[in-house]
């Protein structure tokens, strides 16, 4: 009895989507199974191509596969390559011509291979450029000469490059539909951010010298990683829902600390229309110290994550301005950055048991098993809503 290939006679469209999970490599191996795949790989909508460390044998690959693909366009082109700059650069520059609305580059050479095109390619929706670290006689800066990405929505930079204040300007002003920013590992030389499209913005590990200034009213979610305290200032966060700040040390530790006490103590009142919050990073007790002297009150607040050490009172006096919390979860630490200057503070601000609000249902207690205990004798001293539940992890 003859056996049926039933998948051979699928239609190309769905035969196509069964390779775009293959890399590009695998896909093309599969022109051998019959004369029905010998050219299928040549129409594929993705191209994922990944050397490995192999560099030699696969530039032959890849210019191979640019050699037999049909000119259509590409949704998307994911590149991960180490090798020679020039080379890079040209198959960047061949790829542009299929109008991909997906970029990925992976590259340790990135710098020195990234063609100006890319910024002026109107087809991507999304473009990736990520430079695994390498060092560098001087780091070497990212400034396109130009920018017109008017269908970019997603943007992600993880390199070790320097952005300067012209460069974000200009792919604010030549991304007029970016909805997502992503940068990673970079030194800002910024000093502003700022559009009325942006929804997600995520900074992590990026070193800076001087305070950089955040203005975007439709921002729903910010996430900052190793953030460094007093070194943002943030202008109309009204439409925000999501914030996540792991703090990582300080712009001017003695300034924020023994400094104004005024001066860099305006990032609670810009996060206080969220729901969901979470803080974390040594510097958290610092931060709260600071801040709960004119802390807002957070009525849209639902959910709150906190690092914590044995003085509790920072948070419980952050508590005071959330009527609406549903659940608490606290991480216990003996990493904590304390300012030391929080207890004329708590001399005219007592804490009293109204801060636990009756909508209060779950606590969740993270970390140190005997310290944990402690802190949930003191929270349940306080707690007036008696169905709340407690959960040691």
């Amino acid at each position: 009895m003859n056996k049926i290939d039933h998948i051979s006679n699928l239609p190309n469209p769905i035969l196509h989507h069964i390779l775009s999970f293959l890399s590009t490599k695998e896909a093309v191996r599969t022109c051998v199974l019959s004369k029905r795949w010998v050219n299928l790989w040549v129409f594929l909508p993705s191209l994922v191509l990944d050397s490995k460390g192999n560099e030699s044998n696969f530039e032959k690959f890849v210019d191979c596969v640019f050699r037999r693909r049909e000119s259509l366009h590409l949704d998307s082109f994911k590149i991960s390559y180490n090798g020679d700059p020039k080379i890079l650069k040209k198959w960047l520059l061949h790829a542009l011509k299929f109008q991909p609305k997906s970029l990925s580059v992976v590259s340790t050479i990135l710098p020195l291979a990234l063609p100006g095109a890319v910024f002026r390619c109107e087809s991507l929706e999304e473009l990736v450029l990520d430079m695994p670290y390498l060092e560098f006689e001087s780091m070497p800066a990212l400034r396109p000469r130009s920018i017109s990405l008017s269908h970019l929505r997603r943007l992600k930079i993880d390199a070790v490059v320097r952005l300067g204040n012209d460069s974000i300007n200009r792919l604010m002003f030549g991304c007029p539909l970016l909805e997502e920013l992503s940068i990673a590992g970079c030194e800002l030389e910024s000093l502003m951010i700022s559009s009325d499209v942006l929804k997600h913005l995520y900074i992590g590990s990026c070193g800076h010298q001087e305070k950089i200034c955040i203005r975007t009213p439709n921002l729903l979610s910010l996430e900052l990683y190793e953030a460094l305290l007093g070194g943002y200032t943030f202008i109309d966060m009204t439409s925000l829902v999501k914030a996540v700040i792991g703090f990582g040390g300080f712009l001017d530790k003695h300034d924020y600390l023994w400094g104004d006490p005024y001066e860099n103590a305006d990032v609670l009142g810009a996060l206080s229309n969220v729901t969901h919050l979470k803080l974390y990073g040594e510097a958290v007790q610092a931060f709260l110290q600071k801040e709960i002297l004119y802390c807002p009150t957070f009525n849209n607040l639902r959910s709150l994550y906190c690092w914590t050490d044995d003085t509790f009172y920072p948070i419980a006096g952050f508590l005071l301005s959330t009527f609406n919390l549903e659940k608490l979860t606290l991480f216990y630490t003996e990493c904590c950055i304390s300012s030391g200057r929080c207890d004329d503070y708590y001399d005219t601000r007592p804490i009293d048991p109204s801060f636990w609000c009756s909508s209060l249902k779950e606590i969740e207690i993270l970390g140190d098993k005997y310290e944990t205990k402690r802190l949930v004798k003191e929270i349940l001293a306080y707690n007036e809503n008696h169905d709340t539940k407690i959960i040691h992890a």
